[in-house]
């Protein structure tokens, strides 16, 4: 059976759903992913798009770049282009279903199904490339990943597909695998833009930063008109402290396109670094005008709260973060309303003696709940920072029930620690740490109290330090935020 035959389940929708015959051939196509079958569906080609529509194929391979080059707003602009040159071009709509903003992940999954439906006049790659990003957007990387990776020893010259696939698999092993991964890649398509970003990251991720930089340099390269690549470009640079080159190129990927909000959120970033905060919120404010959607602009409210937070502007911060939590509720966006309360307490405890810290918890707690990860971890800094020691060792042990995951164990055993030293127990903080993850910043500054504390000031301002030099700031991450704030009040 040659399954790579176009059209194969053309003509099949009966009544609004997938006749018998389409949900078998789709069951055919499911079953290539079992081990041992691979090898009978290679046909050496690229995907071809079943639409007579030039305008149509066109923009539907615009999409696939700008998606490709991490910009979803573009990519959602070009697919919806597509389906209006050709209404009945049932991929496309799947694919803008897959990158156009939605409330919630429910939502998505909702608009990706309805978009299935329109898959039915399709070649088996585009019905199988429909399925995979289907799943991958409803919450299936696993079986996405699978239907990609024979997708794409289906399609073994498209570059597009192969990137797809790589980006699913990267999920699986450490960064060295990654790297591997994305060198194979590009040794296939050494001409392709998307995987050379990707590959940067992970170099910059393993502390090979002339790696790093020299895939960035060949990204914008390849890439030279997609603001994407200036906008990675810009962030190596960055991270490197070259701050006027940063800004020159983030400014270049704000004029190859306006609405491209990272530009504004990484000018922010550098001039946050750089101690010039007027500058920071006015970028910021420039790229809340152009977010992409309520969540996107609750997310970039919330970052603007973490660089004022940096500067000891409270009255900034609060404020900021009250904008967000009322945008989130407007929006019906539970988590991003529970989390920004978090903000709030972990930004009181910290700026203002935690004055109206237990007020956002228990705010955060009605709408997100109680038990969540999230309101534990803010819980128990909150409680172990405004000399509630007792309590924050009783969140922290809750924390870590129940659940093995490393990061999740490191953040309660930073809990326990910091409640240690305030109850002037420094030794007994320090052992508590072992085993915590090292890389992890708040790990870094209850060490570096507890050394400070039992007279190894060198040793204390070494890991003090490593949290306040490292210019990849994670500002969407409340933790991360609450360890620089605390290492800079050491």
């Amino acid at each position: 059976m040659n399954i790579g035959t176009p059209r194969l389940l053309r003509a099949t929708r009966v009544a609004g759903s997938f006749s018998r015959p389409a949900i078998l051939a789709v069951t055919a196509v499911l079953a290539l992913c079992s081990p041992g079958l691979h090898a009978q569906v290679a046909d050496g080609g690229r995907l071809e798009l079943t639409t007579a529509s030039d305008a149509a194929r066109q923009h539907f391979w615009m999409g696939m770049n700008d998606q490709l080059n991490v910009y979803p707003s573009g990519a959602a602009r070009h697919f919806q282009m597509a389906v209006d040159a050709d209404p009945e071009f049932g991929l496309a709509k799947v694919l803008h279903a897959f990158v156009a903003p939605a409330p919630t992940a429910a939502a998505r999954s909702d608009a990706l199904s309805e978009a299935m439906r329109s898959v039915t006049g399709a070649s088996t790659h585009e019905i199988l490339l429909a399925t995979a990003m289907r799943e991958w957007g409803s919450g299936g990387a696993p079986t996405a990943s699978r239907l990609m990776l024979v997708l794409s020893e289906m399609l073994p010259n498209d570059p597009h597909i192969a990137t797809h696939a790589r980006q699913l698999a990267r999920a699986g092993g450490d960064d060295t695998d990654v790297i591997r991964g994305w060198e194979g890649l590009i040794a296939r398509f050494p001409d392709f833009a998307p995987p050379y970003n990707s590959l940067a990251y992970a170099h910059w991720r393993v502390g090979d930063r002339s790696e790093a930089m020299a895939n960035v340099a060949k990204y914008m390269e390849l890439a030279p008109d997609h603001p994407n690549a200036h906008d990675s470009y810009a962030e190596m640079h960055s991270y490197d402290g070259s701050y006027p080159t940063a800004l020159a190129h983030y400014q270049r990927a704000a004029e190859l396109e306006p609405a491209f909000d990272q530009a504004y959120v990484g000018m922010a970033e550098v001039y946050s670094l750089m101690g010039a905060l007027d500058a920071a919120v006015e970028q910021m404010n420039l790229a809340y005008e152009h977010r992409r959607s309520p969540p996107n602009g609750v997310t970039t409210l919330r970052q603007l709260a973490s660089m004022q937070a940096l500067h000891g502007d409270r009255d900034g911060a609060m404020g900021t973060l009250g904008r967000a939590a009322a945008a989130a509720g407007e929006a019906g966006l539970d988590n991003l309303e529970a989390l920004s309360h978090l903000q709030m307490a972990l930004t009181d405890a910290l700026l203002n003696e935690g004055r109206t810290a237990q007020a956002h918890l228990d705010r955060a707690a009605e709408i997100g709940g109680s038990d969540t990860a999230d309101q534990l971890i803010a819980t128990g800094l909150v409680q172990a920072s405004t000399g509630r020691a007792q309590a924050a060792k009783g969140t922290a042990t809750k924390l870590a029930e129940g659940n093995t995951n490393p990061a999740r164990q490191s953040l309660a055993k930073s809990i326990t620690a910091l409640a240690l030293l305030s109850e002037g127990q420094a030794q007994e903080a320090l052992t508590t740490l072992e085993g915590a993850d090292p890389s992890l910043s708040i790990v870094q500054v209850a060490q570096s109290r507890a050394l400070l504390a039992l007279d190894y000031p060198v040793a204390a301002e070494s890991k003090r330090q490593a949290v306040l030099d490292n210019r990849v700031q994670l500002l969407g991450n409340i933790v991360e935020v609450f360890a620089i704030v605390l290492a800079q009040q050491n």
